[in-house]
């Protein structure tokens, strides 16, 4: 009777990786949604509007791989005995950790396109203020051209 429990603790934390990895890749999901939702009305060029669906695959990606990721550790450590059930939580609690920097890293990079996005959206937006083929507008649209 002694066994059943650390095995069935064992279970519960494999589960609850397997519930945060899911949880991780709905919320990059969504902020990969919420990215394409803001940075699509700032996608007045044609480059843009071709990198936009490149960002959201890219996004996708990186939360399918963080999701498989979790769930491949998380069967890894199932795989093992009952006798190295500790060292199985300590691999899984390290997997948790990794997805947790993966999260980490992709919201990093969501951060920094956002910023990118936003900048281009004034740059764009400082061009439109000026009339076409002046002095000012050829500086600005200088400073656009070397923004992208």
């Amino acid at each position: 009777m002694t066994m059943i429990i650390p095995v069935l603790t064992f279970v519960t934390n494999k589960q609850k990786i397997i519930d945060l990895s899911a949880a991780a890749a709905k919320i990059i999901h969504a902020k990969a949604n919420y990215a394409l939702a803001t940075s699509a009305e700032a996608a007045t060029t044609s480059a843009w509007k071709l990198l936009i669906p490149v960002i959201k695959f890219v996004a996708i990606a990186a939360g399918i791989a963080l999701l498989i990721y979790g769930i491949v550790k998380a069967f890894d450590a199932l795989s093992n005995s009952e006798s190295e059930s500790e060292k199985a939580i300590r691999e899984a609690n390290e997997a948790l950790e990794a997805a947790k920097e993966n999260a980490n890293a992709t919201k990093n990079a969501y951060n920094d396109l956002k910023n990118e996005i936003n900048d281009y959206t004034k740059t764009v937006d400082a061009l439109a203020q000026y009339t076409k083929g002046t002095e000012e507008w050829r500086n600005a649209s200088e400073q656009l051209n070397e923004s992208i």
